[in-house]
């Protein structure tokens, strides 16, 4: 009988580590998103003729999850879907930012390395419609 509660205690304990875990991925993912919208739309919607690239990624950073600085991955795009400098203002059209961001699991070590974290990724395209206001593309 002891060893029956044993084994269902183990099993109890690793639901609520698989859970926790999970649960922790799922709001960092969703922050992530968010963090890589608000650096979208901030990027096209830049009405100087700056580099929108500084913008990004203060809106990226500011929105972070975790605390965690990230470095967002920036692709400028012309109407015609060509890559293009974002220093090019004039031409910029669809401003499209990527961010990774490594998270440590807490309980789940045990199914895997503990040294390794999981890398979670986000991306948001967001292009200026034809009245010049910004809006996501997904």
């Amino acid at each position: 009988m002891t060893v029956y509660i044993a084994l269902i205690m183990l099993l109890l304990i690793s639901f609520f580590s698989l859970a926790a875990d999970v649960g922790h991925l799922y709001l960092v993912k969703s922050q992530l998103q968010n963090a890589a919208d608000a650096g979208a739309l901030a990027g096209v919607g830049v009405t100087s003729s700056k580099d929108p690239t500084a913008e990004v990624k203060n809106l990226v950073n500011a929105n972070k999850p975790d605390g965690n600085v990230i470095e967002p991955d920036i692709q400028c795009r012309k109407m015609d879907n060509s890559i293009v400098s974002c220093s090019i203002f004039n031409e910029v059209k669809t401003i499209r930012v990527t961010v990774n961001l490594p998270v440590q699991i807490w309980f789940a070590k045990v199914f895997s390395n503990p040294l390794d974290p999981v890398t979670l990724r986000a991306t948001a395209t967001a292009e200026l419609s034809q009245s010049g206001n910004p809006h996501l593309i997904r």
